[in-house]
């Protein structure tokens, strides 16, 4: 765990310990809920391995808005730090581990330790970067345009191998056949 927090920022051997007597690990089966939407989000998940889908329905679909894998907080943080209601649902879409902290240890950690502050800052700005430069391509470029930006970053072919591509389909807002057409494109130019 401390390194993949690591990633984030510098954690000290005290902050390591409060934070190994304030986390709980659990497990999650493939397909078990960790937040649903419309609920108020009480935990910071981290994963410590597997893989989760955060997603909102619209329509009676799944619209994929991220993909969470080890060493990432899946946490809503609209609902856990605003204490609302989730927009999204997050599912374990494999047998997924993660690190939890309660609302009351998190507070506690925050008000007594400034490098757990900074560790939560830099997980919020790592995040925040991710959607905004997420919201522009999604935005700014047409669906073959996003689907070669994203393999130009190998996003996607990370993500190929532990889902489907309808998935990945719907986490670059097309529908699995648009998706399939364009990538037979791409692979003929």
């Amino acid at each position: 765990m401390y390194e993949y927090l690591k990633q984030y920022a510098p954690v000290s051997d005290e902050l390591c310990e409060a934070l190994s007597d304030s986390c709980e690990q659990k497990e999650f089966s493939k397909r078990d809920l960790l937040v649903s939407a419309d609920t108020e989000c009480n935990y910071l998940y981290f994963i410590l391995e597997g893989l989760c889908i955060s997603y909102f329905e619209k329509d009676g679909r799944v619209c994929v808005a991220r993909f969470c894998k080890e060493g990432d907080f899946c946490t809503p943080f609209h609902s856990f730090l605003g204490e609302k209601k989730s927009f999204l649902s997050v599912v374990a879409y494999e047998r997924t581990t993660v690190l939890c902290i309660s609302r009351k240890a998190f507070d506690c950690l925050w008000q007594k330790f400034d490098g757990f502050s900074t560790l939560i800052y830099a997980a919020l700005e790592k995040q925040t970067i991710e959607y905004e430069e997420r919201d522009f391509w999604m935005r700014s470029l047409s669906s073959v345009e996003r689907l070669r930006h994203s393999l130009e970053i190998r996003e996607v072919q990370s993500l190929l191998q532990r889902v489907p591509q309808y998935m990945i389909a719907s986490y670059l807002q097309m529908t699995a056949e648009h998706y399939a057409k364009l990538q037979k494109q791409l692979n003929k130019g």
